[in-house]
């Protein structure tokens, strides 16, 4: 099970989603980076995706599941971040 709110922090329901394989995990891009108000998932065939992103600090800015492989970050701050999808981390940087 995995939080579904793509709201900062917020609550949210919970639904089961797919895991990736350890294929999809390594072939994981996102891009653009940097990112302005969009960030896309390339390399998984998964639409749904629990995410969590995390600034510099550690401390957790964003959760949620993915939306059609696009996860909105428009209200984040200008900096750079970290993201991990079901136990993989990723960074990017949102201008």
């Amino acid at each position: 099970m995995y939080f579904a709110d793509a709201t900062p922090c917020g609550s949210g329901v919970f639904s089961t989603l797919k895991p990736l394989s350890d294929e999809e995990q390594q072939n994981l891009v996102l891009y653009p980076n940097p990112a302005s108000n969009v960030l896309f998932i390339k390399g998984t065939s998964n639409q749904e995706l629990s995410y969590e992103i995390y600034d510099v600090t550690g401390k957790l800015v964003l959760r949620g599941i993915t939306n059609q492989n696009a996860i909105e970050v428009s209200n984040l701050n200008s900096g750079l971040y970290f993201m991990n999808f079901e136990g993989r981390s990723h960074r990017f940087i949102k201008k």
